[in-house]
């Protein structure tokens, strides 16, 4: 097989990811597959054969091509299509809930589109791995990437890919607060609906983006002159059309016609279900049960609440964030020689703080420790535990204790010093490590803790409410701190047993 068949192919694979009826360009893939005896030739047409089905319903069988296509590929003459078919493997596995897998393969794509940064193929890794990341809820680093993919793109086939990509990054990137700029969601909006020659891109892709800007600026207008060409969404390949159906019912209930909201859901909800689109899927159960409570279905609205509370624990953002950090521990481990080293810092920097109280995660602080170990000198620990906060949840609930375990982290660290490290360390125990210090710098610090919080206005949040804290301190060297950090535990457990609302330092 020459260079032009193959190139063609490629091409083929490319244009047909947007539509469903594949089969006979994937007749033709396959018999080019067989028939390649060079092992690189065979790993580029096994990627493209996933290019052109990653829109299909089954991710998991899409995501081995990618992994196939990527064995054969992995040390030989076209690194892009490493980069590309480590990445595309990657998002595929998370769809597919193969976490593990996922994260491997993204540390392998991350490594291989850094060596090759100027190859066309590693941006449309970069693109990849922007779909990535906006999974795992890393929406800065994957809006970034995403933004670079559309700029450097240039044929008009992978520009609109990447223009897809970039506005479903920076859609679901709003829609979770992240403050990212929307001027890429017009921009991508422009090129799809009037310089891509690709008529899916333009009929389907192109309307859907439009509408997702004007439902996040609530442009009326343009909603209402909105047409859903439902030949042409018949033809998009089934993830393509489940988004632009969850899409159009949003501006129809926006407009206030939620039967029409809850046809279009009933027909996109199997699909997305299908081709494991978390968050769209989230967002389309959200906007049916609010359709179906506005018809008087109330019913069916709980059942989709109850539905979207179990997707919602399934995909906590916490839990996606710890995957996120791995990847960047990982990436970070493998290349800490390259320049990879920044990206995987800017994406754990994101990830390891606590969400509720905002002092550093159990993660970082696990991972500051390490680092910890490998000096010499002094350092002090001091280990807290609330008192009795079972009781606060149960007496007040725990929206009350969320706002307690908030301003708890607030007071934690605003007394501490820029070197000194707190985190919190699990449910309503916190940690502060001193680094260099000795015993008396912890003893003092923990009773300012205890003394700050026998005067914070706790009735601000209940008037019945009242908080204490117990804490142990203990020292030692620097190589020995997490031995120093049970010694914390210990005191703590002695403050604990001797009446509470006290620091013991051993």
């Amino acid at each position: 097989m020459d260079d032009e068949e193959i190139a063609e192919l490629v091409e083929g694979a490319r244009a047909s990811a947007f539509v469903a009826d594949q089969d006979d360009f994937l007749a033709r893939l396959d018999a080019a597959i067989d028939a390649a005896d060079d092992p690189t030739d065979r790993g580029t047409l096994l990627l493209n054969r996933a290019i052109a089905r990653q829109g299909q319903m089954d991710p998991q069988e899409t995501a081995d091509d990618c992994v196939r296509a990527f064995e054969l590929l992995r040390g030989g003459s076209r690194p892009g299509d490493t980069a590309l078919a480590a990445a595309i493997a990657a998002a595929l596995k998370h769809r597919a809930g193969r976490v593990d897998e996922a994260i491997d393969l993204a540390v392998e794509a991350l490594v291989a589109a850094e060596a090759h940064p100027t190859s066309e193929e590693a941006a449309r890794a970069t693109n990849a791995l922007a779909a990535l990341f906006a999974q795992l809820n890393g929406f800065q680093v994957a809006y970034d990437l995403a933004t670079t993919a559309f700029d450097t793109a240039t044929e008009p086939t992978r520009k609109a890919v990447a223009a897809s990509t970039a506005a479903t990054v920076t859609v679901e990137a709003l829609r979770a607060g992240v403050d990212v700029d929307i001027d890429l969601l017009r921009r991508t909006a422009a090129h799809l609906l009037e310089t891509t020659s690709d008529e899916v891109a333009r009929e389907v892709i192109g309307p859907g983006v439009a509408a997702e800007l004007a439902l996040l600026e609530g442009d009326v207008e343009t909603m209402r002159s909105l047409r859903l060409r439902e030949v042409l969404v018949d033809v998009a390949s089934p993830r393509l059309a489940a988004w632009y159906r969850m899409v159009v019912a949003s501006v129809e209930r926006y407009l206030g016609h939620d039967e029409v909201a809850i046809e279009l859901l009933d027909r996109a909800l199997p699909d997305l279900v299908g081709v494991g689109e978390q968050f769209n899927l989230i967002r389309a159960y959200e906007e049916r049960s609010h359709a179906r409570r506005a018809v008087g279905d109330l019913d069916g609205a709980l059942d989709d609440a109850l539905e979207l509370a179990r997707v919602i624990r399934h995909d906590q953002v916490d839990q996606l964030g710890r995957l996120a950090t791995q990847i960047s521990a990982r990436a970070d481990l493998e290349v800490a020689r390259v320049t990879l080293h920044r990206r995987a810092n800017a994406l754990a920097e994101a990830v390891m703080v606590d969400a509720l109280t905002g002092v550093g995660s159990r993660r970082w602080l696990d991972m500051a420790l390490d680092e910890l170990a490998v000096d010499t000198g002094r350092v002090s620990v001091a280990m807290f535990d609330l008192d009795r906060f079972k009781a606060v949840n149960d007496r007040f609930g725990h929206p009350a204790g969320d706002a307690v375990l908030q301003r708890v982290g607030r007071i934690l660290d605003d007394a501490a010093r820029s070197d000194d490290l707190v985190a919190r360390f699990g449910g309503e125990e916190f940690v502060a490590v001193f680094p260099g210090s000795g015993r008396d710098v912890a003893v003092a610090y923990a009773e300012r803790i205890r003394s700050a919080l026998g005067v914070e206005p706790w009735s601000e949040i209940d008037p019945r409410l009242g908080v204490s804290i117990s804490g142990g301190v203990a020292s030692g060297q620097l190589r020995d701190v997490r031995t120093v950090l049970e010694a914390a535990d210990r005191g703590l457990y002695e403050a604990k047993r001797a009446g509470r609302d006290r620091i013991v330092a051993v």
